[in-house]
């Protein structure tokens, strides 16, 4: 995955650990997306929503995504790490607000970043409560995304308690960037607030 530079940024204060979702992505892939991330390598999907024949929706592969996390924070507990954070990008910062949702998954983490996320729609996560989420979080929204709505990424950071959380917008679309829209890195300020 590209990280806008994330990872030369912040080599010396932040290790990144990218986990793949666990389906094969279903659908075509937006251009926005394949003109960030490129048109070769592996696409995977979190789950594939569709109708859930009442009126709502379902995400057929949730579980094992939810799983799939659990099992990544297993591992690095087997080699005495842990993750401070989790962060997800577009269907992946949805993810994260599922996580974070999630009580004993939750409990794992001490912030998240979410890139370009809506709140879930799935009646699977509907008893979900954001708003009882007190790690910082970063919602990162580009202005001129057109894969993901910047009205659904507002709506999903409205959801969380906002003493802990903060949106961060940039110019760009559906991507993840390093700036922010005044010129500032997008993760400096935020990691500098964890480590006070």
């Amino acid at each position: 995955m590209k990280m806008a530079r994330w990872f030369d940024d912040y080599a010396r204060d932040v290790e990144f650990i990218a986990i793949d979702a666990p389906h094969a992505a279903s659908g075509d892939v937006p251009a926005d997306v394949t003109a960030f991330f490129g048109a070769e390598g592996g696409r995977y999907e979190w789950w594939n929503a569709r109708d859930d024949g009442a009126g709502g929706t379902s995400y057929d592969g949730v579980e094992a995504s939810l799983r799939a996390v659990e099992l990544a924070c297993a591992d690095a507990d087997a080699k005495g790490e842990s993750f401070d954070g989790i962060m997800g990008f577009s269907q992946g910062a949805t993810l994260v607000g599922i996580v974070l949702g999630t009580p004993a998954l939750a409990a794992r983490f001490s912030f998240a970043i979410l890139v370009s996320g809506m709140a879930s729609r799935a009646t699977e996560t509907r008893n979900l409560v954001l708003s009882d989420v007190r790690v910082p979080t970063l919602h990162v929204i580009g202005k001129n995304d057109r894969v993901m709505p910047v009205t659904m990424s507002e709506q999903l950071f409205r959801k969380f308690e906002p003493s802990a959380a903060k949106m961060v917008t940039h110019a760009g679309g559906h991507s993840v960037p390093r700036l922010d829209e005044t010129g500032a890195p997008i993760l400096r300020d935020f990691l500098a607030s964890l480590s006070t």
